[in-house]
């Protein structure tokens, strides 16, 4: 994204606010990967599950088989995350199309695998179920925090959902955050990709004395969970881009007249 902002004509400045840490193989882990004939789908929220996800499986794997992958359905709640995963194992995977964020996916996996179908009430009157008409159980690899209130959406569909903790987020210390794009005041739009981001550079900007921004500074969001963490730490003018993409990002902004 960032080379695609420069070539458009933007400065950028890369502020890392947060590591990505794996985890180390366990054993609950090990049971899951050995368990994977008893999933029908695999579920990522970013690219960060793809990519740890896969060095676990290699890790476990004696062969590196990536069959037992293939043969299962795929799910992303990103462009990005979906291509991913299609070039590392040739499986294309659901993701929405139009808009970007958890609760798109699950829409888009309700159109897709749940049906409506009327039962008889003890009553008598007729009611509607939802049922799973696919991939019901689903592996979930995530970070160790975050991914609780997609399994939960999915889970009130009728769809199982196991989650795999392969990845932990940590925030970098204040210290270790490079700031001098804001003490030099060269910052007029601020876009963040998760709620760990905007916690850790709030925390930044709090501890050197440079928070709350101009009233000037426009911040984007990438996502809702996201968005809602950034109006918690008090920022001021906000919008979210509906794609997680350059050109997403450039028609939301274009949206507010920049």
């Amino acid at each position: 994204m960032q080379r695609e902002l420069e070539r458009r004509g933007a400065k950028v400045h890369c502020c890392p606010t947060v590591d990505i840490v794996s985890l180390p193989l366990s054993a609950s882990m090990a049971k899951l990967l050995e368990q994977l004939e008893r999933f029908d789908g695999i579920l990522f929220s970013s690219k960060n599950g793809v990519r740890c996800f896969l060095r676990l499986f290699r890790q476990h794997a004696r062969r590196h088989d990536l069959g037992q992958l293939r043969r299962l359905a795929a799910a992303a709640v990103g462009a990005s995350t979906a291509r991913l995963w299609q070039r590392c194992t040739k499986v294309a995977p659901l993701y929405p199309l139009q808009e970007k964020g958890s609760r798109a996916l699950v829409e888009c996996m309700a159109r897709q695998w749940i049906t409506e179908a009327a039962v008889a009430a003890n009553k008598g009157d007729g009611q509607t179920a939802l049922l799973v008409n696919g991939p019901k159980r689903w592996l979930f690899p995530s970070a160790t925090r975050g991914g609780e209130p997609l399994s939960r959406a999915l889970q009130q569909l009728g769809f199982i959902v196991a989650p795999l903790a392969c990845y932990e987020t940590k925030s970098r210390s204040v210290d270790a955050i490079d700031l001098s794009p804001f003490t030099a005041a060269d910052v007029d739009i601020i876009v963040f990709f998760s709620p760990s981001q905007v916690r850790a550079l709030t925390a930044a900007l709090k501890h050197r004395g440079l928070f709350p921004l101009p009233s000037k500074t426009l911040v984007l969001s990438m996502g809702e969970r996201t968005t809602t963490q950034i109006r918690q730490d008090g920022y001021g003018k906000t919008c979210e881009a509906s794609i997680s993409s350059v050109d997403g990002l450039l028609t939301t902004l274009a949206s507010v007249g920049v």
